[in-house]
């Protein structure tokens, strides 16, 4: 059995276009590949940037991947594939954090993998003073983020977020320099106000 199966790419033309390349130029999304054949995955733990993709490819046997918080209650998030042979799978991985799985008919055989998923948050804080960069802490966060690098706080009205689609999105409320993010679904969001922008995680 063959297929072909992609998690939606973030759309970071149209975020690039809204904000400018410079805000995206701190970290270039990227593809790692990881060989799925013999019973085992090579290599078998990665690192990576959020943002990055994992591209499996299945070149010897039958095999599935099974990332799921069914098996891994600890994931961020799920990813899974059928059992199959001849396939490609790919992943966009938005949330930070470590990230376990395994072949379900050869798990016994040692047949698991991981993949540490590092936040881009550093590289942010680095720049900030560099750039129209704004610092955002703590970063990934659960309920509230708060805004460095401005004078006089924040005007509700000049906050605009936006979602990894290039969808407006707005926070359950703007207080002096921190936001409220409860109501937001996980994932990985982009603050701007006025000329100046930062990237912040909602974890679950």
């Amino acid at each position: 059995m063959k297929f072909l199966h992609y998690k939606r790419i973030p759309a970071i033309l149209v975020l690039a276009v809204l904000f400018g390349m410079s805000a995206f130029n701190i970290s270039s999304a990227k593809i790692v590949d990881v060989n799925v054949s013999n019973y085992k995955f090579t290599p078998k733990d990665i690192t990576i940037s959020e943002g990055d993709t994992v591209r499996w490819t299945c070149t010897q046997g039958t095999h599935d991947i099974d990332g799921t918080k069914s098996v891994y209650p600890n994931n961020p998030e799920s990813f899974s594939t059928p059992q199959g042979s001849n396939w490609v799978y790919m992943f966009v991985f938005t949330i930070p954090g470590i990230y376990n799985y395994q072949c379900d008919p050869h798990a016994n055989f040692g047949m698991i993998g991981s993949v540490t998923v590092e936040s881009v948050a550093g590289v942010n804080d680095a720049l900030a003073a560099n750039n129209n960069l704004l610092s955002i802490y703590p970063n990934p966060a659960f309920e509230i983020v708060t805004v460095s690098g401005l004078q006089g706080g924040m005007d509700a009205n000049s906050v605009r977020i936006f979602n990894n689609l290039g969808e407006s999105v707005m926070p359950a409320g703007v207080i002096g320099y921190s936001l409220n993010i409860t109501n937001l679904p996980a994932g990985v969001y982009f603050l701007v106000i006025g000329n100046r922008t930062a990237s912040f995680t909602k974890m679950k």
